[in-house]
């Protein structure tokens, strides 16, 4: 469950700094600039932040965990690697990093693992 808290933490912290780019603690400079990730073409979907919907995929988990059933497992485990592989290309794409977005990323391939192999009880 950390790894939970820790990424619905950084996911808002990221869904505020898309609104208010002055509170971004990030290099702006060269290929570390979370500040263009974050406010890129990439970075909403139908407006909405990736960011606020990370917070929202990664709050299912809690009741996705509990239940143990296994069809929502897999397609939360679906969407997490694509959100990984959007994420990814995004940035390779704008040849920029989000150091936020990348610990994210690599939350959710940790997450998809544990969840998948049953690390994670309720």
């Amino acid at each position: 469950y950390l790894l939970l808290v820790a990424a619905i933490i950084i996911a808002a912290y990221l869904t505020f700094a898309h609104y208010n780019s002055s509170a971004l603690l990030c290099p702006d400079k060269g290929i570390i600039n979370c500040e263009s990730v974050i406010t890129s073409k990439f970075s909403t979907i139908f407006g909405i932040p990736i960011s606020l919907l990370a917070v929202i995929f990664f709050l299912s988990a809690f009741p996705i965990i509990k239940r143990k059933d296994s069809s929502l497992i897999f397609i939360w485990s679906v969407i997490g690697i694509a959100a990984f592989f959007y994420s990814v290309g995004g940035m390779f794409i704008l040849n920029e990093i989000c150091i936020y977005c990348s610990l994210l990323d690599i939350i959710i391939l940790l997450l998809i693992f544990l969840i998948n192999n049953k690390k994670i009880k309720k």
